[in-house]
């Protein structure tokens, strides 16, 4: 596989020096056979120049940044600063209503203990976990993503093919590894964040902390996985996953309001009932 990568560089690389070398002759003002300078025989020498540019300079430049190649990583970037703007100056507001509810509409068949939970969360909860959903707030995990998308796919792009042919596949690479690589950034991010949220009070909470209070739901909320949205007590919009209760009968469809009974540590995830069901119940 490398030896065929290197083969198909070398073609491209000498395609590209003859072409720019016959259209150099063209543009000339000198008139002359196209062959006058003939290129001395043996292997064509490599000219990064031909190919792409490596200095810095283009990246800092307006002009290029507005190009539509560049637009792809620069808007990101712009929404993420808005983003950070408005959380700082204002609060736009979900209309979640986080109350938490009396103790005695917990009592009876309603109450279940973390043990009686069993999971099995799908893979979309799954690599919504490892990206830190749930463990840290939406805006921060968005800020940190769309920023480091829009910065990795910039410094790449800086590294463009000058013929502009070439110029969508290393749009596609750039951003392709530039989600790669935001994604893992964010990851580890998150979980380095997480670390200290419950221990910083004017941020986080524990899971804890979580139950008897209501959430909306987000995912279809099954026996095995669902996602729910919440803010907690100090304003932050929280992304939970949970599971259905066993007391519940059906799926709970998104937009409907919960109440999380219960945590399981082991597997991350809350048990939970519709609010409707569990006035039902205490009634």
């Amino acid at each position: 596989m490398y030896s065929l990568v290197n083969q198909l560089r070398d073609r491209i690389q000498c395609y590209t020096f003859f072409l720019s070398h016959a259209l150099s002759v063209l543009s000339s003002t000198e008139s002359g056979p196209l062959l006058q300078q003939p290129h001395p025989p043996g292997p064509v020498p490599f000219d990064s120049g031909l190919l792409f540019r490596t200095n810095l300079y283009p990246f800092m430049q307006i002009e290029k940044l507005l190009e539509w190649q560049n637009l792809v990583f620069v808007l990101p970037m712009v929404f993420a600063l808005i983003m950070l703007a408005i959380s700082m100056f204002g609060d736009a507001g979900s209309g979640d209503h986080d109350h938490e509810l009396d103790s005695h509409h917990f009592e009876g068949d309603g109450v279940y203990t973390a043990e009686d939970v069993s999971t099995d969360p799908s893979v979309l909860a799954k690599m919504f976990s490892a990206l830190g959903v749930g463990k840290v707030p939406l805006s921060i995990l968005a800020f940190c993503w769309l920023m480091i998308f829009g910065f990795t796919g910039l410094l790449l792009m800086n590294f463009h093919f000058d013929n502009l042919l070439l110029r969508l596949p290393n749009v596609l690479f750039s951003g392709g590894l530039a989600f790669l690589v935001s994604m893992v950034t964010t990851a580890v991010i998150a979980r380095t964040i997480g670390r200290f949220l419950p221990q910083m009070e004017s941020y986080g909470e524990r899971r804890q902390d979580f139950i008897n209070r209501e959430a909306e739901v987000r995912y279809t909320v099954t026996s095995n996985s669902g996602t729910v949205t919440m803010k907690d007590k100090y304003g932050n919009l929280q992304q939970l996953q949970v599971v259905l209760d066993k007391s519940c009968e059906g799926n709970i469809p998104p937009g409907s309001r919960v109440v999380l009974l219960s945590y399981n540590a082991a597997e991350e995830a809350f048990s939970v009932i519709p609010v409707k069901q569990l006035e039902a119940i205490s009634s």
